[in-house]
């Protein structure tokens, strides 16, 4: 059974979404805010946007406190490459944009429908000074939000266009 037949299966055809449609949407969601970098939007539809894009921004706002803490695990590690000239000077660039920019730009940067918010949020979790630039719970908070700002977006848009 191809994906699209999957998918218009899953979705009831009163309009309200299923508990297994929603399921999807939260592990796929999680799935790739931590590993796959391919946007989520893609298995939204207009049936049922407030329960689609609360799915959504729960899967991402787990995905981010894996995220968080992979990257807080890894942080030493990145750091070992600072023997390589270019390493160093892109570190102290991305470092800086990330104190700078903070959790503002995580919450701005993951509400764009479309892009893959996996490197944005590892970058960050990353860079992250061991957890005390960006405060797990505003790490977690933003990535929620900045999903249910995309699915609404998203959903808004291609409701229009189609």
């Amino acid at each position: 059974m191809d994906p699209l037949t999957l998918l218009s299966l899953a979705v009831d055809s009163g309009g309200a979404v299923s508990i297994l449609y929603l399921l999807g949407i939260f592990i796929y969601s999680f799935a790739s805010a931590v590993f796959l970098p391919i946007p989520v939007e893609a298995v939204l539809t207009d049936a049922s946007p407030i329960p689609e894009a609360l799915a959504l921004a729960f899967g991402k706002a787990l995905g981010a406190l894996a995220i968080f803490y992979i990257g807080s695990s890894i942080e030493k590690a990145i750091y070992n490459w600072n023997r390589w000239g270019w390493f160093r000077w892109f570190l102290d660039k991305t470092e800086r944009f990330v104190r700078v920019a903070g959790i503002f730009a995580i919450y701005f940067l993951n509400s764009v429908p479309v892009m893959s918010d996996t490197v944005i949020n590892y970058l960050f979790s990353l860079l992250n000074k061991e957890g005390k630039l960006i405060d797990v719970r505003l790490f977690v908070l933003s990535n929620f939000l900045a999903g249910i700002n995309r699915a609404l977006l998203y959903i808004a848009v291609f409701s229009a266009i189609f």
